[in-house]
């Protein structure tokens, strides 16, 4: 199982996702990309980029503090969330136990939106 997850600021705009999500895409093979992750209550415009790509969408509760390590860690990101990536963050929660960051998060051209990717291998 493949997700990318999400991060972004609330002014971040569907060509802001899709410029980083680009980004990841340049580095990898997406043939088994299930799922693109987000916090929760930031599904919307998310939801718009799901469906561009035929992807579902899984929220994830940040305030649950699932026992998850990122590698990226950024001041922005604790100070505001908690954690030291979201994108990374959401990623690796949505899969749950034995996911492994495939890779850490890239940053949209106008520094808004990151994306990182995780997987569990079956």
């Amino acid at each position: 199982m493949i997700v990318a997850g999400f991060g972004f600021r609330s002014s971040a705009s569907i060509d802001s996702l899709r410029d980083v999500f680009e980004k990841v895409i340049a580095e990898l093979n997406f043939a088994k990309l299930k799922a693109f992750s987000v916090p929760k209550g930031k599904e919307c415009i998310v939801r718009r980029l799901a469906a561009i790509y035929n992807v579902s969408l899984i929220s994830v509760d940040i305030e649950k503090q699932h026992n998850v390590v990122t590698v990226t860690q950024s001041y922005y990101s604790f100070r505001e969330k908690g954690v030291g990536s979201v994108a990374e963050y959401v990623a690796l929660a949505a899969i749950g136990s034995d996911a492994e960051l495939l890779l850490k998060r890239k940053v949209s051209a106008d520094r808004l939106a990151t994306c990182a990717v995780a997987y569990r291998r079956c």
